[in-house]
């Protein structure tokens, strides 16, 4: 070990040189795997700050139409791409058209309070947030509920379209 100052040779026991009288900093490098082990760390640290477990302040809340959302559209889409067996006589009658339209909608009202949920929860971990700067939490909003809105809309429009087509 050097003197950072005048240059010399110095003892590992030493926290001032005996020279010039500078304080002796030792200078820890790190390897490339701990930089990474490091960085690792620092990721599973935010994705576990991610959580649903927010402290009491933030004044989150479940988000209950998700499942709704998404079991309306599955079905109201399944009943719409893969209709009942033309022998039962139901599969292209007007009737079960309209069912199909309003469970789409059943779906697409779900989703629309489901998202309402979603931007109250992100706007109360972003005043939280705003409180408590060094705390930073994060807020995803539920893929599943976007997916369920995507095949709502379409099953929607799908079924509409064949309402005045055919």
């Amino acid at each position: 070990m050097y003197c950072r100052k005048c240059g010399k040779k110095l003892d590992r026991h030493l926290t001032r040189c005996p020279h010039c009288g500078t304080d002796v900093m030792e200078v820890k490098q790190k390897a490339y795997s701990q930089v990474y082990e490091e960085k690792k760390q620092k990721e599973k640290e935010e994705k576990a700050a991610r959580s649903t477990n927010y402290p009491k302040e933030v004044g989150y809340k479940e988000n209950q139409f998700v499942p709704y959302a998404l079991w309306t559209a599955v079905v109201a889409f399944l009943l719409a791409v893969f209709p009942w067996p033309k022998a039962w006589g139901i599969g292209t009658s007007i009737w079960m058209k309209i069912l199909i339209l309003v469970i789409a909608m059943m779906s697409l009202f779900n989703c629309l309070q489901g998202n309402q949920i979603s931007n109250y929860n992100k706007s109360q971990i972003d005043k939280y947030n705003k409180r408590y700067p060094k705390a930073t939490l994060y807020y995803e909003k539920p893929r599943s509920l976007t997916f369920a809105n995507v095949l709502a809309v379409l099953t929607a429009m799908l079924t509409t379209l064949s309402l005045f087509v055919g």
